[in-house]
């Protein structure tokens, strides 16, 4: 008797398959990264046949924004080669390059902000003719992810059109972050089918010792002064790092030039 959580993941995987049979190297392009610091999102080629991206839509949701599409001609002329990445820049602040394009440079709207709550992306491609956003065969790929890993009532706009798709492991799978979270990446696995398994999740550079609060970590230097100093007058968390949490006095003070003073291993 076969269960049917196995005929499920079985039947998911069919879907999987046949509807890469409709857009094969399309689906190879993919969600690479989300990087959460700088609110970068990373498409990347991993297919072996150079794609055009003319006509594609990035469709994004969170808790509060859904259906939000990129222009109809936001990415045209922009082509990926094999193993080649496309950079977008959610702030509009993409240094220059040819890789690197700002949200506002491919119009249409988008969910914001781009950080570590609730938030799915999508990519479509007009298959040959004319997008249509409700089309299994015409989504290419998608990701989500949310603190905690937990489902989301407002992100999951499409989440489930995803897994039908063959795209997306279960709809409320979701890719755990914290709110400390730094980047998303994902570990190519040279299908098309993912899940949070798929994903790391990368936290803060942790720095040597209670003082080492500003880059470059390692070192303890005037920048680890001022961002204390700056952080205890201000009343942020960065320079609470002494018990009681949650309250900043002498103690984060007496912590932090001991720490400065014994210095880096």
């Amino acid at each position: 008797m076969i269960r049917p959580t196995i005929a499920i993941a079985s039947l998911t995987l069919a879907a999987g398959l046949a509807n890469a049979g409709v857009a094969a190297n399309e689906r190879m392009v993919q969600y690479a990264s989300v990087d959460l610091t700088n609110a970068v999102v990373e498409l990347h080629n991993y297919g072996d046949s150079t794609m055009p991206l003319d006509g594609w839509r990035i469709c994004t949701h969170n808790s509060v924004m859904q259906f939000r599409y990129s222009a109809a001609s936001g990415l045209n002329g922009v082509t990926l080669q094999p193993g080649e990445s496309l950079f977008i820049y959610w702030n509009d602040d993409a240094p220059a390059d040819p890789h690197n394009i700002n949200r506002s440079d491919i119009g249409g709207f988008f969910a914001l902000p781009l950080d570590q709550n609730a938030f799915s992306l999508e990519l479509f491609w007009p298959n040959g003719g004319l997008l249509s956003f409700g089309s299994i065969d015409d989504m290419v790929d998608h990701m989500q992810w949310s603190v905690g890993g937990v489902s989301d009532a407002g992100a999951d706009a499409r989440s489930q059109q995803a897994v039908n798709a063959g795209l997306w492991t279960d709809a409320s799978a979701w890719i755990s972050t914290a709110a400390d979270s730094v980047n998303i990446a994902l570990v190519p696995n040279g299908g098309v089918l993912q899940g949070p398994g798929d994903f790391t999740v990368e936290g803060p550079p942790a720095g040597c010792n209670a003082a080492d609060i500003a880059e470059p970590f390692g070192v303890l230097d005037l920048a680890d002064i001022g961002i204390f100093v700056s952080a205890f007058i201000a009343g942020d968390s960065a320079a609470d790092v002494a018990e009681p949490f949650g309250v900043l006095d002498l103690a984060d003070i007496s912590v932090f030039v001991s720490s400065f003073t014994a210095g880096c291993p």
